[in-house]
């Protein structure tokens, strides 16, 4: 419990204040529009995913005990973590492909 309790902070930090790195924007700015239909369905898949994996790890937390629901709920937050990621990627893509006119 003590993990989880020194987590809280950092999720209230990093919550909502996930952004894309120079790379991926220079990525994502070089792509033709089928390319990016391409990257934004790769996304909405890594988002799906990473959402799906964060539920079923917070259940499990929910129902272990000790160390291992611990360790459930850290990999919980991770997996919320990417699911960020993603979800700031797909938004990326989709005003890029308003941009160009895809």
């Amino acid at each position: 419990m003590k993990i989880i309790l020194s987590a809280l902070p950092m999720a209230a930090l990093l919550t909502g204040c996930v952004s894309l790195s120079d790379k991926q924007i220079s990525r994502f700015d070089r792509m033709s529009c089928s390319q990016l239909a391409v990257a934004l369905d790769y996304e909405q898949r890594g988002q799906r995913d990473a959402e799906t994996s964060g539920a079923l790890n917070s259940l499990s937390g929910l129902l272990s005990k000790g160390e291992a629901s611990d360790r459930a709920e850290l990999d919980a937050f991770a997996d919320d973590l990417d699911a960020d990621e993603h979800r700031a990627a797909k938004d990326y893509i989709r005003d890029r492909q308003d941009y160009l006119d895809c």
